[in-house]
């Protein structure tokens, strides 16, 4: 080997050498982030999510999955077949047109299905429900509850806690299960069942003393 071709060889392990001890020094690449998880309602994965805070939140045309989180939220589904919950705090949920599935969750929430065939759940807290127009479902949860199923052959849950039930119009159906339940059918021919507890029932509409007297001895305003 010449001098020269000594003097290359060398050069060639020498920058060998020092690419290794570079390639040693790099800094170890930061791990990819976890993507957050998007909240579900009833299973289902949130195409719009509210805050922590106090939302107002307005869906499409379409159907959506909207969630609220935490807050006292304001929630307008709009149009489609919307699956809704409101979660804990006191939320005004109106499903709008479509058949709504809606949650209020913890908290006192005003439920409102509006048009179509909605299911209704009012969760926890002491909510008010009203079917609007349609054939619905309703169920009151714990907490008592004021429902008006609206028009449509409306079917009602009151659930735990001393409910007040209407009917109003349309062949309702409506359980008072466990609680000292006020029960009024409305019009139309309807099957009424008090359930567990001393509950008060009529046919058609109590006489405003008999529904004063009662709101007032379970704490509601109206």
């Amino acid at each position: 080997m010449t001098a020269r071709q000594h003097k290359v060889a060398a050069g060639v392990v020498a920058l060998m050498t020092a690419s290794a001890s570079a390639l040693l020094a790099l800094p170890a690449q930061a791990a990819t982030p976890t993507a957050a998880k998007v909240p579900t309602c009833h299973g289902l994965p949130a195409t719009i999510v509210g805050t922590s805070g106090d939302d107002e939140i307005v869906g499409t045309a379409g159907s959506d999955i909207i969630v609220g989180l935490a807050g006292d939220d304001e929630i307008d589904g709009r149009g489609g077949n919307d699956v809704i919950c409101g979660n804990s705090g006191d939320d005004e949920i109106e499903g709008g047109a479509g058949n709504d599935t809606i949650f209020g969750g913890a908290g006192h929430d005003e439920i409102d299905g509006e048009s179509g065939k909605d299911k209704l759940y009012g969760g926890s807290g002491w909510d008010e429900i009203d079917g609007g127009r349609g054939a619905d479902k309703i169920w009151g949860g714990a907490g008592n509850d004021q429902i008006e199923g609206g028009s449509g052959n409306d079917r009602i849950s009151g659930g735990s806690g001393s409910d007040h039930l209407e009917g109003e119009a349309g062949k309702d159906k409506i359980w008072g299960k466990s609680g000292q339940d006020l029960i009024e059918g409305g019009l139309g021919a309807d099957r009424l069942s008090g359930g567990k507890g001393k509950d008060t029932v009529y046919r058609r509409h109590a006489p405003d003393r008999v529904e004063d007297r009662w709101e007032r001895a379970h704490g509601f305003d109206d």
